[in-house]
């Protein structure tokens, strides 16, 4: 986290700074998978083609699917598949421009 541009250190400068739905340390395991669904999209170059971060230039997103980065719970994120209990159990994100190293 002391690089100001790594990845790691840009999702949690979001989470603490920019986070829209600005949850509380009770809040735990969302805060868990938000951070570590931030780090993926700011180490994937932040180019996707769909569902991109609202931060970011708009790109296409339909009715369904809810943008990164949005106040949306992680479970609602393009590409994110969650359980019963909002664990997260897989992600699909692919074909969307990524480029980049998963860190």
């Amino acid at each position: 986290l002391d690089n100001p541009e790594s990845p790691q250190s840009k999702a949690s400068e979001w989470i603490i700074n920019d986070d829209p739905l600005r949850l509380s340390t009770d809040d735990r395991p969302e805060i868990v998978q938000r951070y570590a669904l931030a780090t993926l999209y700011f180490a994937t170059g932040n180019n996707w083609e769909k569902c991109a971060s609202p931060i970011e230039e708009e790109t296409p997103c339909d009715d369904i699917m809810t943008r990164f980065l949005s106040g949306a719970p992680s479970c609602r994120w393009m590409g994110i598949i969650c359980d019963a209990n909002s664990n997260i159990e897989s992600i699909n994100i692919r074909k969307n421009g990524l480029v980049g190293t998963l860190p």
